[in-house]
């Protein structure tokens, strides 16, 4: 039975990895900012409600678990904002942070390959994914010069890391009509955990001055091989 359960959590992944047309707006109503000690403090208290420490293996037991928990925070007003975060995501949230303007951006890890993906919300309550559009960096003259190189190059939602042990979390700029949450995407040879990462592209999330979403911009591609 472990293997159907490490099956399900493998194309859960994949799911979650799949390319969206554009930077995803899902509407869900999370009344932005997250209150992130109250999400904290409902994973916790349900988890401990929820736990089933007699199974043998870990997925066996968070397939037990998470349906419990995602159930009756869906019913408690003060968990309301933990359980959409579980329904439009499949995942608990991990870090959080509020930046200007109550745009926040929290991280999931998925099971099927424990990758962190990051997800944003913006002041109206919008989900935001990160983008995987490949028209948005087709026509740059590194990503034109990779994909001859590459003919499997993808624009992927893995966070490009400078330190280990550290989750990159965007740098957010601040203009008069607009604000920016800049993210270093990389560009794989494939769109899977194993493929080469070739290239970094650096994404600037755009919300207008109140604190909505509005568009995605590719500001620089970076090539991470040589003699291109």
């Amino acid at each position: 039975m472990k293997y159907g359960y490490k099956i399900y959590f493998f194309f859960l992944g994949l799911l979650l990895l799949s390319s969206n047309a554009f930077a995803e707006s899902i509407i869900a109503s999370l009344k932005n900012p997250l209150d992130i000690q109250q999400i904290q403090k409902c994973e916790k208290y349900y988890g401990n409600i929820c736990a089933f420490p007699e199974t043998r293996y870990l997925a066996d037991e968070i397939a037990k678990q998470w349906p419990c928990m995602n159930q009756k925070m869906r019913y408690d007003k003060s968990c309301y904002q933990a359980y959409l975060i579980r329904e439009n995501t499949g995942y608990p949230p991990q870090e959080m942070r509020i930046y200007s303007k109550n745009i926040s951006v929290f991280t999931i890890v998925t099971l099927a390959d424990d990758q962190t993906e990051f997800f944003i919300v913006d002041k109206p309550g919008d989900l935001i994914k990160l983008t995987q559009d490949e028209k948005l960096v087709a026509t740059t003259q590194y990503y034109i010069r990779l994909k001859k190189r590459y003919p499997e190059l993808t624009l992927t939602t893995f966070i490009a890391w400078s330190k280990p042990f550290q989750t990159p979390f965007p740098k957010e700029y601040l203009s008069n009509d607009s604000i920016k949450l800049v993210f270093q995407q990389e560009l794989r040879d494939g769109p899977c955990v194993a493929c080469k990462s070739v290239g970094i592209a650096t994404v600037a999330y755009v919300f207008d001055k109140q604190g909505k979403f509005i568009t995605v911009k590719i500001l620089k591609i970076k090539p991470l091989v040589q003699s291109v």
